[in-house]
């Protein structure tokens, strides 16, 4: 699949009103997706593993995420650009 390449993920994740530019498929380790509620208290909205996508708000359309993804548990993950899954997705299920 053109565009996709492998990384480590480690460390921190995207963030609420910043665009998201790339997407991610766990192989190995666990991130949290959460929501902020406000006066300093979040909620855990998902947990992704290697059965799921970190930045599924690019797949459904959205521009910016409401939600931020930390890394719980570090491993590998393959990564895409979101204009690469968005043109896959064009391709797979037709305009």
């Amino acid at each position: 699949m053109g565009g996709v390449c492998r990384e480590s993920n480690r460390g921190g994740g995207g963030g609420p009103g910043r665009p998201i530019d790339v997407v991610h498929f766990p192989l190995v380790g666990v991130v949290s997706v959460v929501a902020d509620l406000g006066a300093d208290q979040a909620v855990e909205t998902a947990t992704v593993g290697r059965e799921g996508m970190v930045g599924i708000s690019a797949f459904l359309g959205a521009g910016t995420p409401t939600e931020r993804s930390l890394v719980q548990v570090p491993g590998d993950a393959l990564s895409m650009s979101t204009q690469a899954l968005r043109a896959h997705l064009t391709t797979a299920d037709g305009p």
